[in-house]
């Protein structure tokens, strides 16, 4: 639901030259259709190298570390933000690029940008993954962020987050939008941690812990939305 409440929401504030590039590498079908291609994908054969591309790593100081070696590997494999700085490099020669070439790389840049703005996304240093019992659910933290709070506190779909959340005028959108991949990694590292206070492992949460981390759920989802509508009228300018 964050995945395609924020492409959903990007998707309203292209320009009309960047609908058009992205109508064409997507051969006319809505971005909000492959917001999460990138999970359905992770597991197979051809894209099992992307497994670990979906977080990124931060130290004791909340500083980007784009090297780290992840539990049970022997090598850097890659992480969210150092591979997406990478494939909006790529894309910015897109027209020389095959079809099935640029329509992969837009599928992970729509996807990697929401995923950097999710607090769960984060991997600090020192705090590893842990279970809670949210809604009655045993279910895994990182879940909770991913798409538990969003679930539970309103009865909306990806459409009605945009009603919500999509309504900034352009000065502010403008203002939202600022910054690098980098910075905007950062600021998610920065606003998240403390989530870490709200519960503890193996920790019964409900409809107040939904209430509690609701602001900061909304703000990042609005944040990654009108971040990847600039992201994407910057390439297709």
């Amino acid at each position: 639901l964050g995945h395609d409440a924020v492409v959903y929401i990007a998707e309203q504030n292209l320009t009309p030259k960047a609908k058009k590039e992205v109508a064409r590498i997507f051969n006319d079908t809505t971005m909000v259709y492959f917001s999460v291609w990138m999970d359905e994908y992770r597991a197979t054969p051809a894209y099992k190298h992307t497994n670990s591309w979906h977080s990124f790593n931060v130290n004791k100081n909340n500083e980007l570390i784009y090297n780290a070696v992840p539990a049970g590997k022997k090598e850097y494999t890659g992480d969210a933000v150092y591979e997406l700085n990478k494939i909006l490099e790529k894309m910015k020669d897109y027209k020389s690029m095959d079809d099935s070439t640029a329509s992969v790389n837009l599928k992970l840049i729509i996807h990697l940008v929401a995923d950097i703005h999710c607090p769960t996304h984060v991997k600090y240093e020192g705090i590893k993954s842990y279970k809670v019992v949210h809604m009655g659910k045993e279910v895994s933290y990182h879940s909770v962020f991913d798409s538990g709070v969003l679930a539970n506190t309103h009865e909306w779909n990806f459409m009605e987050y945009n009603h919500a959340l999509g309504n900034l005028s352009r000065k502010e959108a403008k203002e939202l939008a600022k910054g690098t991949v980098d910075d905007w990694a950062r600021e998610t590292a920065d606003l998240s941690k403390v989530i870490y206070t709200w519960a503890k492992p193996n920790e019964t949460i409900g409809k107040n812990f939904n209430l509690q981390a609701r602001p900061l759920v909304h703000s990042q989802v609005q944040k990654a939305a009108y971040r990847l509508a600039r992201t994407l009228n910057e390439l297709f300018k």
